[in-house]
């Protein structure tokens, strides 16, 4: 049942891989506000998670493949994309919990999460001093205890790639969170 579990995953985190968004990293401390007031209005994906709790690009991509997929079937928890993203990313429906564990480990450098038009991105990038980098250079600074507190795990003497595992398990099966 396991190895059946860990093909499934695989297969998502596959079409995971061929989404098209954009990533930048910021130092700025203002970022939320500065990115909410550009993308104002748009219906897309725009968030800002802090670095220290990011294990690499597939952690963030699966919940914006699962975001675009609540809406196209009718079973998003909120009307707004960037709500429903992080709904996903911290794996529960109380959107005042995804909000409060995303503030608990906020600090800077941030990664900007966005899936919008080129424009929007842009606007984004101008506003917070946003420098753009590729999904394969996430993961490098991760504390790895800040990411263990965010996601409720208590594991010990877990590598990363574990780690990573038991994360991106957490993240798909929040799907089953959001039927009602």
């Amino acid at each position: 049942m396991e190895d059946e579990h860990v093909r499934k995953l695989m297969l998502v985190l596959e079409l995971a891989e061929g989404l098209s968004y954009r990533l930048c990293r910021t130092l700025d401390s203002d970022t939320l506000e500065k990115v909410q007031s550009v993308a104002s209005g748009e219906k897309c994906v725009v968030q800002v998670i802090p670095e220290r709790i990011v294990l690499g690009w597939r952690q963030l991509a699966l919940p914006l493949l699962l975001t675009k997929e609540s809406y196209l079937k009718g079973y998003s928890v909120s009307n707004k994309p960037s709500i429903q993203y992080i709904l996903f990313l911290a794996g529960t429906r109380q959107i005042s919990k995804a909000v409060e564990m995303l503030r608990e480990c906020s600090s800077p450098p941030y990664i900007v999460v966005t899936d919008c038009s080129r424009e929007v991105y842009e606007g984004i990038k101008e506003a917070i001093n946003c420098e753009e980098i590729p999904p394969t250079s996430l993961g490098g600074e991760v504390d790895v205890e800040a990411v263990k507190s965010f996601y409720g795990l208590e594991m010990s003497g877990v590598d990363r790639e574990s780690l990573e595992m038991t994360v991106l398990t957490k993240i798909a099966s929040s799907k089953l969170l959001m039927w009602k």
